[in-house]
């Protein structure tokens, strides 16, 4: 995930909050206890709303990913590929070898561990690998095309993508903004915003915050008629990456952590890093679903207003520090196999 040749520790801190966000994301809270049908959200209208303001709000993780990606440029190279993919494997083999040992329920198969990059947990990962091995024809096209040439492609991607991959009931191709193209389109958009748009990205961080509560607000507000109203059309279209109100409120984001000048931190930039582990650990499927949303369901089940949300905070806290921290083995072990020339240094 290290795509950016500059770590300026903002703009890593961003790293480090969106994949807050993708956790805060995959926990779902619209599923707790939630209002299905137009008297229940009648009678809790507020905790209704809130609770899709939420989600429409961490919706924004994986098009962030993807826009600071696209910021200051994916610039490829033969050890950071390779380092991601060992990463990706590190993580999967020693999670699924845990299972075997630990869970009865988990049996050895052939055919899940070499799918193992690809399970639907992992369907970000092949996208993104796509999109690092396009990233040089994307940088010469930013880098040579006209403003205007420039503005009109992203323009035009962003209008078909409404048409055929947000808005479009049946839309097959953009896969709700999963999909190759539609990484490239927030890619290209970011490397404009930072080559061209001025004005946006010299936006104040002041005017950055509303404008945001004022997106995911409109956003969670349709939502709520969609699920008031029973109108699954309306609910479908709202919750896809590919809905440019997501994308708005996600640029925004971006555009507040690029104003939020810090010195640089080794501490933002040693945690930036490594927070890519935080979601190959929670994600793996059977972590996901035997530890990590039974874990939460069951501090629901137990718990209620701000003792589940501080034990909720604290299980997600301590993920993300276990992670970082296991993540030191993965690059020692990377560091010994990949540049044996430290070895060498050390001695």
């Amino acid at each position: 995930m290290n795509a950016i040749r500059y770590r300026d520790s903002n703009m890593e801190l961003l790293r480090i909050t969106a994949m807050l966000l993708v956790v805060l994301f995959h926990i779902d809270f619209i599923n707790f206890n939630f209002p299905e049908n137009q008297l229940d959200i009648f009678n809790q209208p507020l905790s209704a709303y809130l609770k899709i303001w939420g989600v429409c709000a961490t919706y924004t993780c994986v098009d962030i990913f993807i826009l600071l990606s696209g910021w200051y440029g994916i610039h490829p190279k033969k050890s950071r590929f390779l380092e991601f993919i060992f990463q990706v494997l590190f993580y999967s083999s020693i999670s699924y070898a845990l299972f075997l040992i630990f869970d009865e329920d988990v049996k050895f198969s052939w055919n899940f561990l070499i799918h193992i990059l690809i399970t639907d947990d992992y369907w970000f990962i092949p996208i993104y690998i796509i999109l690092y091995c396009f990233a040089p024809v994307l940088n010469y096209f930013a880098e040579n095309a006209s403003k205007q040439q420039f503005a009109i492609t992203i323009i035009a991607c962003l209008i078909l993508q409404s048409l055929y991959g947000w808005i479009s009931p049946k839309e097959m191709g953009f896969l709700e903004g999963r999909s190759p193209f539609s990484f490239f389109i927030l890619y290209l958009l970011a490397r404009y915003i930072h080559l061209h748009a001025e004005h946006l990205r010299n936006l104040n961080k002041k005017r950055c915050s509303v404008f945001f509560v004022l997106t995911v607000s409109i956003t969670a507000a349709i939502a709520f008629v969609g699920y008031f109203k029973g109108i699954p059309y309306i609910i479908d279209t709202i919750f896809k990456f590919s809905s440019l109100l997501t994308i708005a409120a996600s640029v925004l984001v971006v555009v507040f952590f690029y104003q939020w000048k810090i010195r640089y931190s080794k501490l933002i930039n040693w945690i930036g890093r490594s927070c890519f582990a935080v979601f190959l650990i929670h994600c793996f499927p059977y972590f996901s679903d035997n530890i990590f949303h039974s874990t939460i369901m069951n501090l629901y089940n137990q718990f209620t207003g701000i003792t589940f949300a501080v034990l909720v905070v604290l299980f997600v806290i301590s993920i993300y520090i276990l992670s970082i921290l296991m993540d030191q083995l993965r690059i020692l072990i990377w560091n010994s196999i990949y540049r044996p020339d430290l070895k060498k240094q050390v001695g």
